[in-house]
Formats: C-alpha cells, sequence, structure tokens
C-alpha cells in the first residue's frame, strides 16, 4: 500500500514537472495551469492552487475542472458560500455528466456540508 502511494506521489511529481515545462516553453494553456493547479491542490499548496484556477476561469469562465477545483479547495477551507457558487455553476455547466453530481455531493460531504450534500 505505501510503495502505490509514493508511486503515486512521484506521478503527481512528474506530471508537476512537465507542466512546469509547457509553462516555461510559453504554451500556458488553461487546461495546463488547471493541471498544475490540481497538483498544487493535491501538494498541499492551496493558495497557489487558488490562483491557478483564479487564472483558468479568467481565461474560460465555463471550465467545469477549474470550477470543481475552485469550489472544492473553498470548501475545504470553509468557505461554504464560495464553495457553493463555484459547484452550482459547474452542476449547471455540466448538466449533463450523469456523474458530476455525485462527485459534488462527495465534495460537499467531506467538508462537513452535509445539507448541500443532499
Amino acid at each position: 500500500m505505501r510503495l502505490e502511494r509514493g508511486g503515486a506521489f512521484l506521478g503527481k511529481v512528474n506530471q508537476s514537472l512537465q507542466i512546469a515545462h509547457i509553462l516555461q516553453c510559453g504554451r500556458a494553456t488553461h487546461e495546463a495551469i488547471a493541471q498544475r493547479a490540481q497538483v498544487f491542490g493535491l501538494g498541499g499548496q492551496p493558495v497557489r492552487a487558488m490562483a491557478d484556477y483564479d487564472e483558468v476561469l479568467r481565461r474560460n469562465p465555463d471550465n467545469i475542472p477549474a470550477l470543481m477545483g475552485r469550489g472544492s479547495l473553498y470548501a475545504a477551507s470553509r468557505d461554504a458560500q464560495r464553495a457553493r457558487d463555484d459547484l452550482a455553476a459547474a452542476a449547471r455547466l455540466g448538466a449533463a455528466d450523469p456523474a458530476l453530481p455525485l462527485t459534488i455531493g462527495a465534495v460537499y460531504n467531506a467538508a462537513g456540508f452535509y445539507d448541500d450534500a443532499l
């Protein structure tokens, strides 16, 4: 089990290095920035992750993964209203995705926002 976690961590480090290379080469697409935000969030750097999600959403306000990521960070920081706003926007934009409500419910549940998870 421990080796699996280590492998997952190394995979994220490798992904982070690839993203850093893309950004250094000047091809900073919103997808690359969103991936970097996810790596920062998983790596315990929520401030940097939030800044990247904000940048992605400035470029593309309808980016569902960025709305989900930023909403998750808001939920983790106990900012319920901002979490609800981002997650509701993601739900509206991704209405055709049947898995999205379950994912949003899991975010609310993990943050302790049990009434919103229903």
